[in-house]
């Protein structure tokens, strides 16, 4: 059901994740500001730093459609409102570049944190949600086809007339997504598997498996 303080929270949804990407650019962009950090620290906080830009474009991605990526650039707030018009990524461009984010994120997370920093990113929470868009992208909805064709076959670009969602189907993304959920399931910690499959004790009630 929508009603006005369902549409504010949207809306502030919506506003806050660019408030969260222009704090990274910030950060991004004058950490050489820093004199007394050593090259390990620095490469942590990059890290940190571009997964929770890339999470953002993730939920912007998920709940609004194609965003507009504003890359490095910190934009500033001074601006006529013409400054600010700029056009939205296609939904290829938006996975590609939340994509390569997580990836270069990853490469410096930790597999683990111990618990006094439960809740900061890990390599699996970037790779676990790369491997979740890479699956979205796959899929019919966006991946071409007759339900693409269907649900935004007449959304395009007005700058380029560019499709938003592509209308054509391409094989190649379920190997790249199935690719994608393998890495994390054979991810490693401390030489063990980092993950597995939740289950229960199957008791009386539990059917025969096939």
């Amino acid at each position: 059901e929508t009603s006005a303080s369902s549409m504010y929270s949207f809306e502030t949804a919506y506003g806050e994740a660019y408030r969260v990407i222009h704090k990274c650019n910030t950060l991004l962009n004058r950490l050489d500001e820093a004199k007394d950090m050593t090259a390990s620290e620095r490469g942590y906080v990059i890290a940190n730093a571009r997964f929770i830009r890339a999470y953002n474009y993730y939920k912007l991605l998920i709940n609004f459609g194609p965003p507009i990526i504003v890359g490095e650039e910190v934009l500033p707030s001074n601006e006529t409102l013409e400054y600010y018009d700029r056009p939205r990524s296609t939904f290829d461009e938006a996975v590609e570049y939340i994509s390569s984010e997580f990836e270069a994120a990853a490469i410096a997370l930790p597999v683990s944190l111990p618990i006094v920093e439960f809740g900061r990113p890990t390599k699996g929470a970037a790779l676990g949600l790369l491997a979740r868009l890479r699956l979205y992208h796959a899929s019919p909805l966006y991946n071409g086809g007759s339900i693409a064709r269907t649900c935004f076959g007449t959304w395009q670009r007005t700058v380029d007339g560019a499709d938003y969602v592509s209308l054509q189907y391409d094989e190649k993304r379920w190997a790249i997504a199935a690719a994608a959920a393998k890495r994390v399931m054979d991810l490693k910690d401390a030489g063990l598997p980092a993950f597995k499959l939740h289950t229960v004790e199957a008791d009386s009630e539990t059917p025969k498996l096939p």
